[in-house]
């Protein structure tokens, strides 16, 4: 069967163990040794979209604690729609300031410069959570 991809190319849907099968891999790079942030933070990506939140959370989580600023935006934002305004904050300021110097270990110029349009997801997404909790001053 044919699908529609939103990058406008027609492609093959992948069949229903097919799609298991990936988000099995998923899973096993989301809980398995942090050997690479970049994949971690993918994995977890598939995953939400799978509708696996509690492993993908767990894998932004996890990408978030060396400072891949992907996974830091995505979870401070998925705590935002939780509600988690607390757990957001907290995730902003311990991870948030991680994210400069992963971006600066990473090979080219081009990857750091799509990394570094990050931060100001990662701010915007923590001011949203700061202005919740009426903390004008954070925000």
């Amino acid at each position: 069967m044919l699908a529609y991809s939103p990058m406008g190319v027609f492609m093959a849907s992948p069949s229903e163990g097919d799609s298991r099968a990936a988000e099995v891999e998923d899973a096993a790079i989301v809980r398995g040794p942090l050997l690479d942030a970049n994949e971690v933070n993918n994995a977890a990506s598939r995953l939400l979209h799978r509708g696996r939140s509690d492993l993908a959370l767990s894998g932004f989580e996890r990408a978030a604690r060396v400072g891949q600023p992907n996974a830091i935006a995505s979870l401070i934002w998925y705590r935002v729609l939780a509600g988690d305004m607390g757990g957001a904050i907290s995730a902003f300021e311990e991870f948030g300031p991680l994210a400069e110097a992963f971006i600066s270990s990473q090979r080219g110029q081009a990857f750091r410069r799509e990394l570094r349009r990050q931060i100001p997801n990662i701010q915007s997404n923590a001011a949203l959570a700061y202005l919740a909790t009426g903390d004008w001053t954070g925000a």
